[in-house]
Protein backbone atom coordinates (compact mmCIF):
# COMPACT_ATOMS: atom_id res chain seq x y z
CA UNK A 1 0.00 0.00 0.00
CA UNK A 2 3.18 2.02 0.42
CA UNK A 3 2.63 2.51 -3.20
CA UNK A 4 -0.75 2.67 -4.10
CA UNK A 5 -1.74 6.84 -2.88
CA UNK A 6 0.73 7.86 -5.63
CA UNK A 7 -1.00 6.46 -8.80
CA UNK A 8 -4.44 6.99 -9.51
CA UNK A 9 -6.92 4.00 -8.86
CA UNK A 10 -7.44 3.02 -12.61
CA UNK A 11 -3.80 2.31 -12.82
CA UNK A 12 -3.40 0.62 -9.60
CA UNK A 13 -3.39 -3.24 -9.82
CA UNK A 14 -6.97 -4.35 -9.01
CA UNK A 15 -5.72 -6.72 -6.20
CA UNK A 16 -5.17 -3.12 -4.09
CA UNK A 17 -9.05 -3.11 -3.28
CA UNK A 18 -9.01 -6.99 -2.22
CA UNK A 19 -6.03 -6.22 -0.26
CA UNK A 20 -8.24 -3.35 1.52
CA UNK A 21 -11.49 -4.40 2.00
CA UNK A 22 -11.43 -8.43 1.56
CA UNK A 23 -9.08 -8.27 4.33
CA UNK A 24 -9.71 -5.29 6.32
CA UNK A 25 -13.17 -4.80 5.93
CA UNK A 26 -14.02 -8.47 6.08
CA UNK A 27 -12.38 -8.90 9.25
CA UNK A 28 -14.13 -5.84 11.10
CA UNK A 29 -17.27 -7.73 10.18
CA UNK A 30 -16.70 -11.51 11.04
CA UNK A 31 -15.22 -9.83 14.47
CA UNK A 32 -18.68 -8.34 14.77
CA UNK A 33 -20.70 -11.28 14.17
CA UNK A 34 -18.84 -13.00 16.76
CA UNK A 35 -18.40 -10.47 19.34
CA UNK A 36 -21.99 -9.86 18.82
CA UNK A 37 -23.20 -13.73 19.19
CA UNK A 38 -21.50 -13.53 23.05
CA UNK A 39 -22.73 -9.73 23.66
CA UNK A 40 -26.18 -10.59 22.61
CA UNK A 41 -27.06 -13.63 24.87
CA UNK A 42 -25.46 -11.47 27.99
CA UNK A 43 -27.93 -8.51 26.87
CA UNK A 44 -25.09 -5.84 27.35
CA UNK A 45 -21.66 -4.62 25.76
CA UNK A 46 -20.05 -2.17 23.55
CA UNK A 47 -18.25 -3.19 20.08
CA UNK A 48 -15.85 -0.84 19.33
CA UNK A 49 -14.55 -0.57 15.17
CA UNK A 50 -11.78 1.26 14.60
CA UNK A 51 -11.99 3.74 11.09
CA UNK A 52 -10.96 7.00 10.21
CA UNK A 53 -12.04 10.32 8.39
CA UNK A 54 -10.67 8.81 5.67
CA UNK A 55 -14.33 7.37 5.11
CA UNK A 56 -15.09 11.53 4.72
CA UNK A 57 -12.28 12.80 3.02
CA UNK A 58 -9.56 11.64 -0.25
CA UNK A 59 -6.45 9.89 2.52
CA UNK A 60 -4.11 7.47 0.82
CA UNK A 61 -6.61 5.83 -1.93
CA UNK A 62 -9.95 5.63 -3.17
CA UNK A 63 -10.43 1.22 -1.61
CA UNK A 64 -9.06 2.67 1.70
CA UNK A 65 -11.52 5.68 1.84
CA UNK A 66 -14.35 3.38 0.29
CA UNK A 67 -13.14 0.53 3.24
CA UNK A 68 -13.04 3.10 6.06
CA UNK A 69 -16.82 4.47 4.66
CA UNK A 70 -18.17 0.90 4.72
CA UNK A 71 -16.75 0.41 8.42
CA UNK A 72 -18.50 3.56 9.55
CA UNK A 73 -21.41 2.53 7.49
CA UNK A 74 -22.11 -0.71 8.78
CA UNK A 75 -21.18 0.00 12.73
CA UNK A 76 -24.37 2.32 12.45
CA UNK A 77 -26.43 -0.34 10.99
CA UNK A 78 -25.37 -3.10 13.02
CA UNK A 79 -26.02 -0.46 16.06
CA UNK A 80 -29.81 -0.24 14.64
CA UNK A 81 -30.12 -4.22 14.77
CA UNK A 82 -28.17 -4.81 18.21
CA UNK A 83 -29.91 -2.06 20.20
CA UNK A 84 -32.83 -4.21 21.14
CA UNK A 85 -30.10 -6.61 22.60
CA UNK A 86 -28.32 -4.16 24.83
CA UNK A 87 -25.28 -3.93 22.72
CA UNK A 88 -24.44 -0.54 21.55
CA UNK A 89 -21.41 -0.48 18.65
CA UNK A 90 -19.28 2.68 17.80
CA UNK A 91 -16.76 3.48 14.90
CA UNK A 92 -14.12 5.43 16.63
CA UNK A 93 -11.82 7.21 15.02
CA UNK A 94 -8.14 7.41 16.56
CA UNK A 95 -6.78 9.43 13.96
CA UNK A 96 -3.00 8.62 12.91
CA UNK A 97 -1.12 6.31 14.99
CA UNK A 98 2.70 6.00 15.23
CA UNK A 99 2.85 2.08 13.61
CA UNK A 100 6.14 0.35 11.94
CA UNK A 101 3.68 0.80 8.97
CA UNK A 102 3.22 4.29 9.12
CA UNK A 103 6.71 4.76 9.67
CA UNK A 104 7.75 2.76 6.84
CA UNK A 105 5.23 4.81 4.87
CA UNK A 106 6.76 8.03 5.38
CA UNK A 107 9.61 10.11 7.52
CA UNK A 108 8.73 12.20 10.28
CA UNK A 109 7.99 15.41 9.31
CA UNK A 110 5.10 13.81 6.84
CA UNK A 111 4.28 11.63 9.89
CA UNK A 112 3.64 14.61 12.16
CA UNK A 113 1.97 16.47 9.12
CA UNK A 114 -0.63 14.32 8.42
CA UNK A 115 -1.06 13.59 11.80
CA UNK A 116 -2.28 17.05 12.44
CA UNK A 117 -4.84 16.85 9.35
CA UNK A 118 -6.32 13.41 11.19
CA UNK A 119 -7.43 14.71 14.20
CA UNK A 120 -10.03 16.16 12.92
CA UNK A 121 -12.47 14.47 15.41
CA UNK A 122 -10.39 15.84 18.57
CA UNK A 123 -10.17 19.54 17.25
CA UNK A 124 -6.36 20.21 18.15
CA UNK A 125 -3.01 19.70 16.47
CA UNK A 126 -0.39 17.57 17.89
CA UNK A 127 3.30 16.64 16.47
CA UNK A 128 4.44 12.87 15.63
CA UNK A 129 5.90 12.46 19.33
CA UNK A 130 2.15 12.89 20.50
CA UNK A 131 0.65 9.84 18.37
CA UNK A 132 0.51 7.72 21.35
CA UNK A 133 -1.05 10.25 23.76
CA UNK A 134 -4.04 9.98 20.75
CA UNK A 135 -4.17 6.33 21.22
CA UNK A 136 -4.11 6.29 24.73
CA UNK A 137 -7.80 8.78 24.48
CA UNK A 138 -9.47 6.85 22.19
CA UNK A 139 -8.82 3.87 24.29
CA UNK A 140 -10.80 5.85 27.90
CA UNK A 141 -13.22 7.17 25.79
CA UNK A 142 -13.83 3.34 24.42
CA UNK A 143 -14.20 2.99 28.16
CA UNK A 144 -16.28 5.58 29.31
CA UNK A 145 -18.75 4.18 26.27
CA UNK A 146 -18.70 1.25 27.75
CA UNK A 147 -19.51 2.40 31.21
CA UNK A 148 -22.00 5.19 30.77
CA UNK A 149 -23.40 4.20 27.42
CA UNK A 150 -27.29 2.88 27.60
CA UNK A 151 -28.71 1.53 24.75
Amino acid sequence: MADSGSIPFFEADPLLWDDVNNVGLRSNYICCVHAAKMMAKRETGLIVNISSAGGLQYTFNVPYGVGKAAVDRMSADMAVELRPYGVAIVSLWPGMVRTEFSKILMDEDKLGKMVQQSNVCYQYSCTSYEINFSLRRSVVCCLFLQTYVKV
